[in-house]
Parts: structure tokens; sequence; C-alpha cells
């Protein structure tokens, strides 16, 4: 009978140390949350046009990550009303843009940033004060140049590509690995 007491005390006195060692442990036990946040790329493309003149083309990295830009110029006619004019073509207007950041495939009127933009970064293609004159003809027919911009990742985790490989294949370009500057236009 002392046994069967002795037995039940120490079974008591260990459900209860089990019991308390379990609550400390979750009390203890703080929870972690894993976030991930992936990498957006994007951007966004502002300008002014009063008086049929363009000025201040920016574009800014609106992604999480450094990104390559570039921005291709699209012109066409349009009549006063709105209407496109498919039979008449232009010539994109000449501009004054900054040489030593920008690169520029005349055939094409794509401008490629050479270096990656930061996020949040904004990068001028046609500054203020400098003008891009659209013409107009006497059958109320007007100019309009689109400016377009397209981004690529240039940051990367993975070792056996990355984004100079990217950059490179997609706007068929040389980029020098050391610095990640765009240094021609293949």
């Amino acid at each position: 009978m002392k046994n069967k007491k002795l037995l039940v005390a120490l079974a008591l006195v260990l459900v209860l140390t089990v019991t308390m060692v379990s609550a400390y442990m979750r009390k203890q036990t703080q929870t972690e949350n894993n976030t991930f946040t992936p990498a957006t790329v994007s951007c966004r493309v502002d300008e002014t046009f009063e008086n049929n003149q363009k000025t201040n083309i920016t574009v800014t990295n609106t992604g999480n990550y450094k990104a390559y830009i570039r921005v291709r110029l699209v012109t066409y006619w349009q009549k006063d009303d709105g209407s496109v004019v498919y039979k008449k073509s232009g010539n994109i207007p000449a501009f004054d843009y900054d040489e030593s950041n920008w690169l520029v495939d005349q055939n094409e009127n794509t401008y490629y940033y050479v270096l990656p933009v930061d996020p949040g970064a904004t990068v001028t293609l046609l500054p203020s004060g400098k003008y891009m004159t659209l013409t107009k003809d006497g059958n109320n027919y007007h100019q309009v140049v689109d400016v377009f911009a397209e981004a690529i990742l240039a940051e990367t985790v993975d070792t056996n590509t990355g984004p100079i490989a990217d950059v490179e294949s997609a706007w068929n370009v040389t980029v020098n690995t050391a610095s990640g500057k765009i240094t021609k236009i293949n």
C-alpha cells in the first residue's frame, strides 16, 4: 500500500513536471515570421508637353531592385481630331541628351541608360530647359512622339546566370562585367 501511494505520488510529480516544462517552453518560444519579398522590376516615364514641345523626359525605377533602363521613342502623325494618319511618316526630332550616360541606337530610336539604376532613382533623358519640338503641317496634322521605357533586373543571387547575361541577351548589348556598364549596342 505504501508502494502504491509512492508510485501514485511519483506519477503525479512526473505529470506535473512535464506539464510545467511544456507550458514554460510554449511561453518562451516566440513565433518567427519568415517574410519573403519578391523582386519587382518596373519603371515609370514622366514628361512635360506644352506648346508642341516635349521636355523633362525622365524614367524612375519603381521596382525594389537595381535595374537596367532603356527608352524607345515612337513617332506617328495624328489629325487634330485624334485619329492616326498612317500615310505620313516622320523622324524623331533632334534633341540634346546626356551622351555620357546614354547610348543610342539611331535605327531603333532606342536609348540605353549605361548603368544600373537604383530603386526609386530617376534618370533624365531630356532635361528641363531642353526641348524636342514636334512638327505640325498645314493639313491639320501634328506629330506625336510616345516614350516607352523598359527595365531588366540588374541584381541576382544566382551565380550560374545573372543580370549581365540577361540584359546582353534581351537587348543585344555588351556590358562590362567589372563595372556593370553597357558599353556597346551590337
